[in-house]
């Protein structure tokens, strides 16, 4: 954004600029709290108020939007009274019933019940929405089948577990495993049981929306491009009259089908990397086939081999559908990775990694304003 000075009469920049009066209003407080001054005295004051717009709006809006998807990932903020953090209590999707990641402690046990600890964050879960309080409330301390009560997913599993026993067919304080994915999802009828519904998790574009969701609503931002996920919603794709709230999860990726960003007409990765420059903390990468994240980063690092090549390398958040059921990330090898640097570690939840999961498609920002 950049700050014209602009002066002349309202015919020259109607609907071209605005000034910071009729932004911000007609005075702004300084840091001497006992005086104010005026934006535009119509002398030496000439400002068109959009840095002032960029700092108070837009600045605010991400960094609600970075700590919102912290908060999922499992990163604490000290100085929020009262945060919820996605519960450690969860076994991951896996082919045996050991082989899963669980929480803190379930590694080395005698005998064996995980593959190693899953660490901090809500499980990726294919076509699933919850919350972290949604998320917290409804899922499993039980890991998926196989396990030591089922071989498979029950036919009649109705996200309706037992945790006390593990058996399905609880009638209160129902649980849901956790990690549904993409081979199992059936979003076309809920008498079966690998409707999202009965599943607990989130999933890339339910992750994107609820952190621009928590962030609008910092700004009391209803009036926005942002979509409200608690509204109702159709989920089913020809029966209209089935709806339900994206509270519940609902089995429905709405990556494409609304407008909240709008992702650059680049195709290729090559013609991507041009751009990868211009990219900005909060922007949205689009990967192809519907899968996005988050830029972490201030702004991407730039790197130059013998001939010219440039290549980038910056943080993303999001919900990373990993390796199907081994759910693993590898750090990259570089020296801004630190003490990960090449580390392979269990990463089908919410984190924080470089952007070596793919090669993105194109990018795009929230509109906050017309």
């Amino acid at each position: 954004m950049k700050d014209y000075e602009l002066e002349g009469s309202e015919g020259d920049y109607f609907n071209r600029i605005i000034d910071k009066e009729t932004l911000v209003g007609k005075v702004q407080r300084t840091g001497d709290v006992t005086r104010d001054v005026l934006v535009n005295d119509g002398g030496s004051i000439k400002d068109t108020g959009l840095y002032e717009l960029y700092v108070n709006v837009v600045v605010p809006f991400v960094d609600a939007m970075i700590e919102e998807g912290e908060r999922y990932a499992g990163i604490a903020h000290p100085e929020v009274t009262g945060e919820e953090l996605p519960t450690d209590n969860w076994i991951s999707r896996g082919s045996t019933s050991v082989n899963g990641f669980g929480p803190k402690g379930c590694e080395g046990t005698t005998p064996q019940t995980c593959a190693g600890e899953h660490g901090p964050g809500m499980s990726y879960c294919f076509g699933c929405k919850q919350d972290v309080a949604s998320y917290n409330l409804a899922v499993s301390k039980r890991k998926a089948p196989p396990n030591d009560v089922y071989s498979s997913v029950p036919d009649d599993y109705k996200g309706d577990i037992d945790d006390s026993t593990g058996n399905i067919g609880a009638t209160t304080d129902k649980k849901r495993w956790a990690g549904l994915n993409s081979k199992e999802i059936n979003a076309d009828s809920f008498n079966q049981p690998f409707h999202p519904w009965y599943w607990a998790g989130i999933d890339c574009s339910g992750f994107v929306s609820r952190t621009l969701q928590s962030a609008g609503e910092t700004l009391n931002a209803n009036e926005t491009t942002i979509v409200n996920l608690d509204v109702p919603v159709q989920i089913h794709p020809t029966d209209t009259s089935r709806t339900a709230n994206y509270t519940e999860d609902v089995a429905m990726d709405w990556v494409g089908n609304n407008t909240f960003f709008t992702v650059n007409d680049i195709s290729y990765s090559q013609r991507f990397s041009r751009v990868q420059k211009l990219i900005r903390r909060g922007d949205i990468l689009n990967y192809g086939g519907g899968y996005i994240s988050i830029v972490y980063s201030d702004r991407p690092a730039c790197t130059e081999d013998e001939n010219g090549k440039a290549t980038y390398t910056y943080e993303i958040i999001h919900a990373y559908g990993g390796d199907d059921d081994k759910g693993m990330y590898r750090y990259p090898d570089i020296p801004e990775a630190g003490a990960n640097r090449n580390k392979r570690v269990f990463g089908r939840k919410v984190i924080k990694t470089w952007n070596n999961i793919a090669n993105p498609t194109g990018f795009g920002r929230l509109k906050l304003w017309n």
